[in-house]
């Protein structure tokens, strides 16, 4: 008897499952359909297509200190234009953990290394689809393999710089494409 009180009750946690797994398929078709895409790749190959092509950002590590503690640290700074001025972003790791890869990648002999821009889309069902940009320093070592590592603006007033750049580099590659 104990025995089919266990499998009854096994088998209603298994359709409670199914039901969500469902609802879940569901809500995800919803999505996508808002969106007005059947799935996430082609809504990637398509802005991708017609994303017009950035020129090269370069992030530079610099050396400062700590006025707390009178430490040296590294910075990761580029510049970006804002309104015909020059301003320095300030980028971070996410963790302690990162700036030691940071270190790794940048080594002895680099001083800048590549940063590469690209915009994501993240859906949230309050709020709808969110726009949002990822920074990535990248390294090519001398097998040819990328080594990539993501970034974060330090301050909000360095992801409203470098949003606007980003921006401003758009508008321009566009201007230049349909002058050619």
């Amino acid at each position: 008897m104990a025995k089919d009180n266990v499998n009854v009750a096994d088998e209603l946690k298994d359709e409670k499952q199914k039901a969500n797994l469902t609802q879940s398929a569901k809500e995800a078709e919803a999505a996508q359909a808002i969106a007005g895409t059947d799935t996430d790749e082609e809504a990637t190959t398509t802005t991708e297509a017609n994303e017009p092509q950035l020129p090269k950002i370069y992030v530079k590590r610099k050396r400062y200190t700590n006025k707390t503690d009178g430490k040296q640290y590294w910075e990761y700074v580029t510049s970006a234009m804002m309104r015909g001025s020059v301003s320095e972003v300030h980028f971070k790791a996410s963790d302690v953990g990162g700036y030691e890869a940071l270190e790794k990648l940048f080594g002895d002999d680099n001083k800048a290394l590549e940063l590469r821009v690209r915009e994501e889309r993240q859906y949230d069902e309050k709020t709808g689809w969110r726009k949002y940009y990822v920074y990535e320093v990248v390294f090519v070592d001398e097998i040819g393999f990328e080594w990539r590592y993501p970034l974060k603006t330090a301050r909000t007033s360095d992801k409203a710089v470098m949003e606007n750049y980003i921006r401003l580099l758009k508008f321009e590659a566009e201007q230049s494409k349909a002058k050619a």
